[in-house]
């Protein structure tokens, strides 16, 4: 009978410390509500000190708006009840206190968010600082060995310092809705660290230091779900709203492409299916899939060629040959793409091939033993070609993708000339020289004048000659010249 009695008092004193907090915080409350547009009931939940709320809960809260749902939870200090009815109408009776959290639409800060306020972007921007509504909104929760709520927003454009050292990956990570950690960058792969938004789990202590905060369980766990539910929702993406997906791709599909280069590949097999390159079938941007799925059953690679742009790459005498086939070709216009598409390295059994390689288009044994002959027979005048070039090229042969033009340069080795360009542009960085080798049409007429006058002993023109085919060898390559005036005074003879 005494124990009942102290229950009770207990409860009583509770209940009245309760009604304070409910009279001295009601207008600050209303205020929000009105914001929100959120109805509360004659005795419902106060906000006291930032996260935490206490009061009695009771009456009808109406919700307005699409999705809106109660944005509150906490922990029961007497039993209460929170009943959702219908879609917008939730009784609450009982006693409580707790603090504001995540919930099945959004995330909250002290203060009821709703789904509708964070699409229109007002808490988003608020909170990130960016000035666009975000791309996407991802909510994904878990219960069990590990138990988190999360809010991912993907921003619809660039941050203006995202490239830049200066800028800072990372979630904010709550514990039971207290703020641990501003920016966990564990909690997001590289690729993926143009992401946003807030993590929430009671795993975690409030005092964990940052060192062994990196080494819990827990949060390896968290990430790895996360890495898998945003990749999900990029693909969703992808498949319903292409529009959109291409506003994401137009933003942060670089980032992507350095995903699959970085760390040696590791990311490849989770990012291949969210990459996108220029088709030269479809006139737009392809997934590798849907490539795939046009390739005729005969085409042997993924074919691939490189340049500064799509007009560009399309005129590039390795493509003649190719197209005439009927393979498609996907046009890399990043610097970063010939790193790509060799991390790649195959897919379903195909490898992925440039167009610049020799073994591009695969011969019959007779069509190799034809080229075997033309080669041998042009020997001469390709050797003749390679002394006057000296160490400027590695190596001159006679070509087997060229259809109607002169001559191409493609590289022998690990480093290809797009590497090489790539590598010139980086400040400091190591300086790489692709092993050259200048290609030759011995069917075409350049080629008929250049062994004209190597048979009749003209070593100086022959020299001129091959300095011409070379110079435009390089631009087509779009490499710079070694020495324009020598390049335009030799045009220039030409015209006299």
């Amino acid at each position: 009978m005494k124990s009942t009695k102290a229950t009770f008092t207990k409860g009583l004193l509770t209940a009245a410390l309760a009604l304070a907090a409910t009279g001295v915080l009601a207008q600050e409350n209303g205020n929000r509500d009105a914001q929100n547009k959120v109805v509360r009931g004659p005795y419902e939940t106060n906000r006291f000190f930032d996260n935490i709320f206490i009061g009695v809960a009771g009456g009808v809260n109406i919700y307005h708006g699409e999705n809106d749902s109660y944005g509150s939870f906490g922990k029961r200090l007497a039993p209460a009840l929170d009943i959702n009815v219908g879609k917008w109408i939730t009784p609450s009776v009982g006693l409580r206190l707790g603090y504001s959290g995540i919930n099945a639409q959004g995330w909250t800060s002290g203060q009821t968010i709703y789904a509708k306020g964070l699409v229109n972007g007002n808490i988003y921007k608020e909170k990130f600082g960016d000035w666009t509504d975000p791309l996407a909104v991802i909510h994904t929760s878990a219960e069990g060995a590990v138990t988190y709520k999360a809010l991912l927003y993907i921003p619809e454009k660039t941050p203006y310092d995202f490239y830049t050292r200066e800028y800072e990956k990372g979630l904010q990570l709550y514990s039971s809705g207290v703020l641990i950690m501003d920016k966990c960058a564990d909690l997001l792969p590289d690729c993926f660290r143009f992401v946003k938004g807030v993590v929430d789990s009671p795993d975690f202590s409030l005092n964990i230091s940052r060192e062994m905060l990196q080494h819990t369980r827990q949060l390896k766990v968290i990430a790895a779900n996360l890495e898998k539910k945003i990749k999900a929702e990029l693909l969703k993406l992808q498949k319903d709203d292409r529009e959109k997906y291409e506003k994401f791709w137009k933003a942060f599909g670089t980032q992507i492409k350095y995903g699959v280069v970085g760390e040696y590949g590791a990311k490849k097999d989770l990012l291949k299916d969210l990459l996108l390159f220029w088709s030269s079938k479809e006139n737009g941007n392809t997934t590798l899939a849907a490539y795939k799925d046009r390739m005729p059953e005969d085409q042997p690679y993924y074919y691939y060629a490189c340049g500064e742009s799509v007009d560009k790459i399309a005129k590039l005498p390795q493509v003649e040959r190719i197209l005439d086939k009927g393979y498609e070709i996907l046009y890399c216009t990043e610097d970063v793409d010939d790193f790509v598409m060799k991390a790649l390295d195959e897919e379903g059994g195909k490898k992925f091939k440039s167009v610049n390689d020799d073994d591009a288009l695969p011969q019959s044994d007779e069509e190799k033993k034809a080229a075997e002959e033309k080669a041998e027979a042009g020997k001469v005048v390709l050797d003749a070609v390679k002394e006057a070039l000296g160490d400027e090229v590695k190596a001159v042969r006679a070509s087997s993708i060229l259809k109607s033009a002169a001559c191409c340069l493609s590289a022998e080795g690990p480093v290809s000339l797009e590497m090489e360009k790539y590598m010139s542009k980086l400040e400091g960085g190591e300086k790489m020289k692709a092993d050259r080798v200048l290609e030759l049409n011995l069917d075409s007429a350049p080629y008929a004048a250049l062994k004209q006058a190597q048979e009749a002993g003209d070593t100086d023109k022959v020299a001129r000659y091959a300095k011409l085919l070379y110079g435009q060898a390089e631009l087509m390559a779009g490499l710079p010249l070694e020495d324009p005036a020598e390049y335009a005074r030799l045009v220039s003879e030409l015209m006299v």
